[in-house]
């Protein structure tokens, strides 16, 4: 389609150009077409009409001769013909659908990673859709459709030891003292309320009374990581308690609140620490990823689209790289891309 488009086009500027030699004065009278109309008066004024007519007619025969590619087909091409200096495989297939490969190779990394990893980071990532084989194989397939991105960090971050234990006596704690103790810490709170010594938006009477209790046991329930800093059970913290008492009033005070309080900075402390976990999990991948690709591929001998670029580039910076470069310089003395992106 492409060829066909150019050699169109080149068949309009030449009968273009040929009927201004034929009946001079005469305009295009296409007015789409404003671009050949330009280009006829430019020969014109150059004085030269006669020798670019005969320009476009060799252009027109040795047309078949001309090298037009796709910037992938360019890449596929250099490739083939220059398999000993680009280090190509013979024989490779090239292959439009990579969906599958991409499935299995993180499909297996995420087996291979969580099979015995710690059950509260499991239950962490399965609380949210952005943490899922979908997502991690929607980014290898951004990081292999634009091999050149920069992958931050460069390193994985390294958890911090005994947070996870650190959480757990924390959450186990406040889970035994709010089961004695929760009626009497929501009655002290609902009397503060009802007196406005604590702020009415964060301390809504209502609420407290008929709805603070199940949402409170329903958080426990869950034990999940990096819950603790949301309201309501945020709003039992000693130092949120403080921070919404109003001005010139006395903050309520139980030992529930410094119990709450401890949960929720070492619930934060892990939260970060998982999200960490998180991050060196992508990063793991995005290594495996590279080495099983290629791999699977080789034993498969097949290549991608995005291997074209790829390969190519690598070839370029490889120890055959000049040679391979003087070989396309002299296949190709010039080209004209078309795209900005290519």
């Amino acid at each position: 389609e492409l060829r066909e488009r150019i050699r169109q086009r080149l068949r309009e500027a030449h009968d273009v150009l040929e009927e201004s030699l034929a009946r001079p004065g005469a305009t295009v009278g296409r007015g789409e077409e404003s671009v050949l109309e330009a280009l006829v008066s430019s020969s014109h004024e150059r004085g030269q009409p006669a020798e670019d007519l005969r320009r476009l007619a060799d252009a027109l025969r040795s047309f078949d001769e001309a090298a037009v590619f796709t910037i992938h087909g360019f890449g596929d091409r250099v490739l083939e013909e220059n398999a000993f200096e680009s280090g190509m495989a013979f024989g490779t297939e090239l292959v439009r659908e990579q969906s599958v490969l991409l499935e299995e190779v993180v499909g297996d990394f995420w087996t291979r990673s969580l099979y015995d990893a710690p059950r509260e980071f499991v239950r962490w990532l399965k609380s949210s859709a952005s943490r899922n084989p979908a997502s991690l194989a929607e980014l290898v397939g951004k990081l292999r459709s634009q091999a050149t991105l920069e992958v931050l960090p460069e390193r994985a971050p390294v958890p911090t030891p005994g947070l996870d234990v650190a959480w757990r006596r924390a959450f186990e704690s406040a889970e035994t003292q709010w089961r004695s103790q929760g009626e009497e810490v929501l009655r002290l709170l609902a009397d503060a309320a009802r007196r406005e010594v604590l702020n009415k938006s964060s301390y809504n009477l209502a609420k407290i009374e008929s709805q603070w209790c199940s949402q409170i046991d329903a958080f426990f329930r869950s034990a999940l990581p990096g819950e603790a800093d949301a309201a309501p059970f945020a709003n039992l913290a000693a130092a949120r308690v403080k921070l919404r008492t109003r001005k010139n009033q006395q903050p309520p005070t139980h030992p529930f609140f410094e119990t709450a309080q401890r949960l929720v900075e070492a619930d934060a402390a892990y939260a970060e620490d998982l999200r960490l976990r998180w991050v060196g999990l992508k990063l793991e991948l995005l290594e495996y990823a590279r080495r099983e690709w290629r791999r699977r591929q080789r034993e498969a001998r097949t290549r991608s689209f995005d291997d074209l670029m790829t390969d190519l580039d690598a070839a370029l910076a490889g120890p055959r790289g000049e040679l391979l470069a003087e070989k396309i310089r002299a296949r190709f003395p010039a080209a004209l891309v078309d795209e900005f992106q290519d």
